[in-house]
Formats: C-alpha cells, structure tokens, sequence
C-alpha cells in the first residue's frame, strides 16, 4: 500500500464479486491491513471471515495469494483482545507451511507472531519470533525485506513497552545475492 491507509480504504472497498479476478483474495488481505491499521479490528475480522468462508483447501496452497488474509485475521483478534485466537491461527500457520521451509511466507508469518507478542506484552515470544522472522528475511538477502523486519521488531518492541534490543547479525551489501523467489 501506498499513501495513507485513508487513501486506501475507496480503492478497496469496492464492490467486487469473489474470486472475480487471480488477485481478490490478496485485495481483501490488503482491506483487511488497512481496517487494521486504522483500528477498525472488528471489521478486519469481518471482511477475513467472509474470504476464508469462501476458500477451498485448495486455494490455501497458495501462501503467496493467500497468507495475508490469515494474517491480518490473526491481528485483528489481537486487536479485539483475543490473544489466544491470534497464537493458535498463527501456530495452526507455522505447523502447515514449516515443512515448505518457504522463506518469504515463514518469515511474514514469524512477523505476525512477533507483532501478537508485542501486543500482548510478552518479551520472550517477541524476542523468539523475532529470531526467527530475522532469520527467514536474512536467508533471502533481500534488503528491503529485511529493512521492514527491523522496523517491524521495533515496532512490537515499543507496543510491548520495551527498550530496542541489540540488533541481529547485519548482512553487508557485498555479500548480498540473488533474491529468492
């Protein structure tokens, strides 16, 4: 997303039939992200129950269609307290996509984690998903992933009422590789 999520928000509510095109379910995601950003956790929730209603096990095979739409209704529980929902969404997550060892959907979903702990305030479930989220961006050397990891953990660190802690281990640009895909 680009701009303020207020921007956003006419663009993506319109009124599509499901599954009218390949990217409908990523647009509810993105809906859903920004109703979550703006603290409209209720109807994050709404808008992700209404898409996984209408998936197929087979249309969750896909991550890189699909994940954020699981994500975000993880944030939205936490959003509305229901912190034992989000942990359990997001572990029922991990034990699915771990055995794909996927860096991209295993680091976002190690994020989410790390954004619920933060919430909740636990330090060592943060700092946990953290590893591992940073672990997952750094087998990519993708910069910019990696950059929104740190701003990520930051950002759960603060939520959590916790000082910055050390950073990880820095990639320098010379050893930086082809990115995955």
């Amino acid at each position: 997303l680009r701009g303020s999520y207020e921007e956003a928000l006419p663009l993506l509510t319109l009124d599509e039939e499901p599954f009218a095109h390949a990217g409908w379910v990523r647009s509810r995601g993105a809906l859903a992200t920004v109703y979550n950003a703006l603290g409209e956790h209720a109807r994050a929730k709404e808008v992700c129950d209404h898409v996984e209603r209408l998936q197929s096990p087979v249309d969750l095979e896909f991550p890189a269609m699909t994940l954020s739409v699981q994500l975000e209704h993880a944030l939205a529980d936490a959003g509305l307290g229901n912190f034992a929902a989000a942990v359990a969404r997001l572990d029922a997550l991990l034990e699915r996509h771990s055995p794909g060892q996927g860096p991209l959907t295993l680091s976002s979903i190690h994020e989410t984690r790390m954004r619920v702990a933060g919430a909740m305030g636990d330090r060592s479930a943060l700092e946990h998903h953290r590893a591992c989220m940073e672990r997952w961006q750094h087998t990519t050397r993708i910069r910019s992933l990696i950059a929104h990891g740190e701003r990520m953990a930051k950002e759960a660190l603060a939520a959590a009422g916790c000082a910055p802690s050390q950073r990880g281990p820095e990639i320098e640009p010379g050893e930086m590789g082809q990115p995955l895909t």
